[in-house]
């Protein structure tokens, strides 16, 4: 769901297909990631060819949960599986670009140059 130990989906193109939430630095609510957190991760499966290689540290954000998000209009989201980036540092992304939606609290709490890059809000 986006806490310490859970396996997160990589939507970008660096290579990346899976990583291992190791420490989360944006604490939400019961010591969980929020939307637009950032967070460290450990690679844990990706293409062998490219230069990220498994437990490789590096910084995530989170761009959809699994669990209920509910918004102050009444209406609640939940995708399929939790979704990331990775980052280089807090402003540059690891990929050039990202597959999927991203939800509008993620655009709202950050205000990075891979939100300018989201084409679809949920």
């Amino acid at each position: 769901m986006g806490g310490i130990e859970s396996y997160i989906k990589v939507v970008d193109n660096s290579g990346v297909k899976a990583v291992k939430c190791v420490k989360i630095l944006t604490v939400g609510k019961k010591n969980d990631t929020k939307l637009g957190g950032y967070f460290i991760v450990a690679i844990n499966k990706g293409n062998k060819k490219k230069k990220f290689r498994y437990k490789k540290i590096i910084l995530g954000l989170i761009l959809l949960k699994k669990n209920y998000k509910f918004r102050p209009s009444g209406y609640y989201i939940k995708s399929s599986e939790s979704r990331c980036i990775l980052l280089h540092d807090k402003e540059q992304m690891v990929g050039n670009r990202f597959k999927g939606p991203v939800s509008i609290e993620a655009k709202l709490n950050n205000d990075t140059k891979a939100m300018q890059y989201a084409k679809v809000s949920l």
